[in-house]
């Protein structure tokens, strides 16, 4: 599980892109927890855009959980929740490759 942390905006998009895409080498299916990105801006949703394009190249089914409501209702209202799973977040869930990516708290 990888899980993202603070804003997702134009100061952490690209080394949040850099540090996902470099974990897809390592697994076939990656879980994205939002439930800790307070902010994401349009560059923000580039990113998620972006992961989903280089997920879909390699073969990886991409999950997202934890999203808030203003989250899910930004991915919904710019169609990019169509190109995500998402799965209720489990408490105590254990992944191999688990991290946290931060951006500005």
């Amino acid at each position: 599980m990888i899980s993202l942390i603070g804003d997702l905006d134009s100061r952490t998009a690209s080394a949040t892109l850099d540090e996902v895409v470099a974990i897809f080498d390592q697994s076939s299916d990656v879980i994205l927890d939002l439930s800790k990105v307070q902010y994401m801006s349009s560059a923000g949703l580039r990113t998620m855009l972006l992961l989903h394009r280089h997920a879909l190249c390699r073969s990886i089914t991409m999950t997202v959980v934890g999203l808030s409501d203003e989250l899910r209702s930004l991915l919904t209202a710019t169609g990019l929740m169509r190109f995500f799973a998402e799965a209720p977040q489990t408490a105590g869930a254990a992944v191999a490759g688990a991290g946290e990516i931060g951006g500005a708290a």
